[in-house]
């Protein structure tokens, strides 16, 4: 069992190894690069010039080889330099690697990215230094919420995912099971082609559109009836601050 539970491990982590090298291959193979997709606004009016984007691939370690780019976005730009380092001779970890110096593909230093933003537009923050997804550093939103960083943006809206699926939850235990086991014990009964009929029908159904149905049918549709509806809104408050 442990030999098992070790080889299933082991199996886990290339797994995700590999999952992360090939999302890094395909939004780098992406027409214009893994930025392109910054202009595609809702007006269609770029928001970026050239220049902000070639600010934002330097920052981002874009600009340096395929491979060095993929270990700063896994491990940070200072884990790669104490790397370096650690070879003994600073130019050392540049010819093993590839032609040329580490100096030739440094991002700018931490320091260095928050200090100034001379030279870009109005739409571009500045970019501190990534300190990669080992230690869950997935960088700073572009859209969502520009500038915050991804895990605070996550951590606002992860208490509505652990409501939702606690709720699924406690519905599977307390609803669904015990419905299953009535309909399996009463075979073949109206009860069983009722719900094995809704059950089909639940999971053919796009889970997206589903879920838009039972908004409209319990949180719209139950309250233009007068009977006791859920709010379909409000969960997170929702404000404009001044100059925005």
């Amino acid at each position: 069992m442990t030999n098992y539970l070790i080889r299933r491990g082991f199996q886990m982590v290339i797994v995700v190894i590999a999952a992360t090298i090939a999302i890094y291959l395909l939004l780098n193979a992406v027409p214009g690069g893994p930025l392109s997709g910054l202009n595609l606004a809702a007006d269609r009016r770029a928001r970026f010039t050239e220049e902000d984007i070639a600010r934002m691939e330097a920052a981002l370690g874009l600009q340096r080889p395929i491979y060095l780019g993929y270990l700063t976005w896994m491990a940070g730009e200072d884990w790669l330099d104490e790397v370096g380092n650690a070879l003994g001779n600073p130019d050392l970890n540049g010819k093993l690697i590839f032609t040329g110096t580490w100096s030739d593909y440094q991002t700018p230093s931490c320091s260095d990215a928050g200090g100034s933003n001379d030279g870009a537009s109005p739409n571009v923050k500045v970019l501190p230094c990534t300190e990669g997804l080992l230690r869950l550093d997935f960088g700073q939103s572009t859209k969502v919420a520009r500038g915050v960083p991804v895990t605070e943006v996550l951590g606002d809206r992860v208490m509505n995912t652990i409501r939702l699926t606690a709720t699924a939850a406690f519905i599977s235990l307390v609803v669904a099971i015990p419905i299953g086991i009535i309909s399996a014990v009463k075979q073949y009964s109206r009860l069983d082609y009722i719900v094995t009929t809704f059950s089909f029908f639940g999971i053919s159904m796009p889970a997206f559109w589903f879920g838009l149905m039972l908004i409209i049918i319990f949180g719209l549709k139950f309250k233009d009836w007068g009977l006791p509806y859920f709010p379909t809104g409000n969960v997170v408050d929702l404000r404009i601050l001044p100059g925005s």
